[in-house]
């Protein structure tokens, strides 16, 4: 992703987000549908992903995130 030049997202949408918190753990998962060039290469497709959050000091903080292509 260095190559900034040849990296350039047209659009991007999230939607369907759903976070539940369990104390100082939350867990979101939504999906995401983007259109982007990507070191010279069209990508348009949607991923459905989770993020894992832990409160620290009043703040969250990302502890892991994981994105699959969605079925056609």
């Amino acid at each position: 992703m260095k190559d900034v030049k040849n990296n350039k997202t047209t659009s991007q949408t999230l939607s369907d987000l759903k976070v539940r918190v369990h104390g100082d753990l939350a867990i979101a998962t939504y999906s995401t549908t983007y259109d982007a060039l990507i070191q010279g290469q069209h990508y348009a497709r949607t991923v459905l992903c989770t993020d894992t959050l832990q409160q620290q000091s009043g703040a969250w903080m990302l502890m892991a995130n994981h994105c699959s292509q969605a079925a056609k």
